[in-house]
Protein backbone atom coordinates (compact mmCIF):
# COMPACT_ATOMS: atom_id res chain seq x y z
CA UNK A 1 0.00 0.00 0.00
CA UNK A 2 1.42 3.38 -0.94
CA UNK A 3 1.47 6.46 1.26
CA UNK A 4 -1.26 7.98 -0.91
CA UNK A 5 -3.44 4.88 -0.47
CA UNK A 6 -2.86 4.98 3.30
CA UNK A 7 -3.89 8.64 3.37
CA UNK A 8 -7.08 7.87 1.43
CA UNK A 9 -7.97 5.14 3.93
CA UNK A 10 -7.57 7.56 6.83
CA UNK A 11 -9.82 10.14 5.20
CA UNK A 12 -12.31 7.35 4.44
CA UNK A 13 -12.50 6.46 8.13
CA UNK A 14 -13.71 9.95 8.93
CA UNK A 15 -16.58 9.72 6.46
CA UNK A 16 -17.80 6.11 6.32
CA UNK A 17 -17.09 4.55 9.71
CA UNK A 18 -18.38 5.16 13.21
CA UNK A 19 -14.68 4.90 14.10
CA UNK A 20 -12.01 7.55 13.82
CA UNK A 21 -8.54 6.16 13.11
CA UNK A 22 -5.86 7.78 15.25
CA UNK A 23 -2.60 5.88 14.73
CA UNK A 24 -1.14 3.27 12.38
CA UNK A 25 0.64 0.46 14.24
CA UNK A 26 1.92 -1.59 11.32
CA UNK A 27 1.53 -2.21 7.61
CA UNK A 28 2.62 -5.16 5.51
CA UNK A 29 3.70 -3.93 2.10
CA UNK A 30 3.02 -7.03 0.03
CA UNK A 31 -0.55 -7.76 1.02
CA UNK A 32 -1.84 -4.32 2.00
CA UNK A 33 -2.77 -5.34 5.56
CA UNK A 34 -2.54 -2.66 8.25
CA UNK A 35 -3.61 -2.19 11.86
CA UNK A 36 -4.82 1.12 13.24
CA UNK A 37 -5.87 2.31 16.68
CA UNK A 38 -9.02 4.31 16.73
CA UNK A 39 -11.97 5.54 18.71
CA UNK A 40 -15.60 4.53 18.54
CA UNK A 41 -16.97 8.06 18.58
CA UNK A 42 -20.48 6.88 19.47
CA UNK A 43 -19.54 4.83 22.56
CA UNK A 44 -16.24 6.59 23.37
CA UNK A 45 -14.18 3.39 23.49
CA UNK A 46 -10.85 2.37 21.99
CA UNK A 47 -10.84 0.07 18.96
CA UNK A 48 -8.37 -1.65 16.65
CA UNK A 49 -9.16 -1.41 12.95
CA UNK A 50 -7.69 -4.16 10.79
CA UNK A 51 -7.60 -3.14 7.09
CA UNK A 52 -7.07 -5.62 4.27
CA UNK A 53 -6.87 -5.37 0.50
CA UNK A 54 -9.98 -5.51 -1.69
CA UNK A 55 -11.16 -9.02 -2.38
CA UNK A 56 -9.99 -10.35 0.99
CA UNK A 57 -12.21 -12.98 2.52
CA UNK A 58 -14.58 -11.62 5.14
CA UNK A 59 -14.13 -12.64 8.77
CA UNK A 60 -16.19 -15.86 9.06
CA UNK A 61 -19.47 -15.66 10.99
CA UNK A 62 -18.24 -18.20 13.55
CA UNK A 63 -15.34 -15.85 14.37
CA UNK A 64 -17.51 -12.72 14.46
CA UNK A 65 -19.88 -14.42 16.90
CA UNK A 66 -17.20 -15.59 19.36
CA UNK A 67 -17.83 -14.09 22.76
CA UNK A 68 -15.37 -15.43 25.32
CA UNK A 69 -12.45 -14.07 27.36
CA UNK A 70 -9.79 -15.65 25.14
CA UNK A 71 -10.66 -13.78 21.92
CA UNK A 72 -10.89 -10.17 20.85
CA UNK A 73 -14.44 -8.89 20.58
CA UNK A 74 -15.31 -8.29 16.91
CA UNK A 75 -17.46 -5.17 16.47
CA UNK A 76 -18.15 -4.38 12.81
CA UNK A 77 -16.89 -4.54 9.23
CA UNK A 78 -17.16 -2.56 6.03
CA UNK A 79 -15.67 -1.66 2.70
CA UNK A 80 -13.10 0.95 1.76
CA UNK A 81 -12.43 2.20 -1.77
CA UNK A 82 -9.47 -0.20 -2.09
CA UNK A 83 -10.09 -2.70 0.69
CA UNK A 84 -12.11 -3.97 3.62
CA UNK A 85 -11.93 -3.32 7.36
CA UNK A 86 -12.90 -5.05 10.60
CA UNK A 87 -13.11 -3.31 13.96
CA UNK A 88 -12.31 -5.01 17.27
CA UNK A 89 -12.47 -3.80 20.84
CA UNK A 90 -8.92 -2.75 21.80
CA UNK A 91 -7.17 -4.16 24.86
CA UNK A 92 -4.12 -3.08 26.85
CA UNK A 93 -1.34 -5.64 26.87
CA UNK A 94 1.54 -7.07 24.88
CA UNK A 95 2.45 -9.94 22.58
CA UNK A 96 4.08 -13.05 24.01
CA UNK A 97 7.19 -13.21 21.85
CA UNK A 98 10.94 -12.84 21.81
CA UNK A 99 11.60 -14.40 25.20
CA UNK A 100 8.77 -12.58 26.97
CA UNK A 101 7.85 -15.61 29.06
CA UNK A 102 11.49 -16.47 29.75
CA UNK A 103 11.88 -13.05 31.36
CA UNK A 104 8.99 -13.71 33.76
CA UNK A 105 9.10 -15.82 36.94
CA UNK A 106 7.49 -19.24 36.70
CA UNK A 107 4.72 -18.18 39.11
CA UNK A 108 3.54 -15.68 36.47
CA UNK A 109 4.13 -17.93 33.46
CA UNK A 110 1.94 -20.73 34.90
CA UNK A 111 -1.36 -18.85 34.57
CA UNK A 112 -0.45 -17.59 31.10
CA UNK A 113 0.23 -21.12 29.86
CA UNK A 114 -3.00 -22.50 31.35
CA UNK A 115 -5.05 -19.72 29.72
CA UNK A 116 -3.32 -20.25 26.38
CA UNK A 117 -3.85 -24.03 26.48
CA UNK A 118 -7.55 -23.60 27.29
CA UNK A 119 -8.06 -21.12 24.47
CA UNK A 120 -6.16 -23.29 21.96
CA UNK A 121 -8.34 -26.27 22.92
CA UNK A 122 -11.60 -24.32 22.80
CA UNK A 123 -10.68 -22.63 19.51
CA UNK A 124 -9.71 -25.97 17.98
CA UNK A 125 -13.03 -27.51 18.99
CA UNK A 126 -15.21 -24.70 17.61
CA UNK A 127 -13.06 -24.13 14.49
CA UNK A 128 -12.23 -20.62 15.71
CA UNK A 129 -8.46 -21.10 15.78
CA UNK A 130 -6.68 -18.29 13.88
CA UNK A 131 -5.38 -19.35 10.48
CA UNK A 132 -1.85 -18.35 11.49
CA UNK A 133 -0.54 -19.11 14.96
CA UNK A 134 2.56 -17.17 15.97
CA UNK A 135 3.78 -15.92 19.34
CA UNK A 136 3.10 -12.32 18.31
CA UNK A 137 -0.58 -13.27 17.95
CA UNK A 138 -0.85 -14.51 21.52
CA UNK A 139 -1.59 -11.41 23.58
CA UNK A 140 -1.28 -11.04 27.37
CA UNK A 141 -3.68 -8.41 28.68
CA UNK A 142 -2.95 -5.98 31.47
CA UNK A 143 -5.16 -8.16 33.69
CA UNK A 144 -3.02 -11.23 32.96
CA UNK A 145 -5.45 -12.98 30.56
CA UNK A 146 -4.42 -14.53 27.27
CA UNK A 147 -6.12 -13.52 24.00
CA UNK A 148 -5.59 -15.07 20.57
CA UNK A 149 -5.44 -12.44 17.84
CA UNK A 150 -6.34 -12.97 14.19
CA UNK A 151 -3.68 -10.39 13.27
CA UNK A 152 -0.52 -8.97 14.92
CA UNK A 153 -1.27 -6.46 17.67
CA UNK A 154 0.38 -3.10 18.37
CA UNK A 155 4.06 -3.12 19.39
CA UNK A 156 5.00 -2.60 23.06
CA UNK A 157 8.08 -3.07 25.25
CA UNK A 158 8.59 -5.50 28.13
CA UNK A 159 11.09 -5.81 30.98
CA UNK A 160 11.24 -8.51 33.67
CA UNK A 161 10.56 -7.56 37.29
CA UNK A 162 10.73 -9.60 40.52
CA UNK A 163 6.94 -10.15 40.55
CA UNK A 164 6.25 -10.55 36.81
CA UNK A 165 6.96 -7.98 34.14
CA UNK A 166 6.81 -4.26 33.40
CA UNK A 167 5.05 -3.43 30.13
CA UNK A 168 5.53 -0.12 28.32
CA UNK A 169 2.67 0.81 26.02
CA UNK A 170 1.83 3.92 24.03
CA UNK A 171 -1.70 5.18 24.56
CA UNK A 172 -3.29 5.60 21.14
CA UNK A 173 -5.39 8.65 22.03
CA UNK A 174 -2.94 10.72 24.06
CA UNK A 175 0.35 9.54 22.55
CA UNK A 176 1.77 9.23 26.06
CA UNK A 177 3.66 6.17 27.22
CA UNK A 178 2.54 4.28 30.31
CA UNK A 179 4.11 1.51 32.38
CA UNK A 180 2.03 -1.41 33.68
CA UNK A 181 3.02 -4.11 36.13
CA UNK A 182 1.74 -7.52 34.98
CA UNK A 183 1.55 -10.53 37.28
CA UNK A 184 -0.32 -13.82 37.22
CA UNK A 185 -1.30 -15.90 40.25
CA UNK A 186 -1.26 -19.65 39.59
CA UNK A 187 -3.06 -20.49 42.84
CA UNK A 188 -6.41 -19.08 41.62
Amino acid sequence: MTLLESASIISSFDTILPYQATEKHWERGGDGDSLWSGTDTTLDRRVWIHCRRAGSSPVPARRRDLARPGRLRWLACGNLPDGVWDAYEAVDGFAIEGGTLAAMPWSSVCRVMIDAAREFETSGNDEGLPSTLRTYRVWLTREGRVLLLDFPGPVTALWPSPDGAIVIARHAQTGRYAAYSVTANCSR
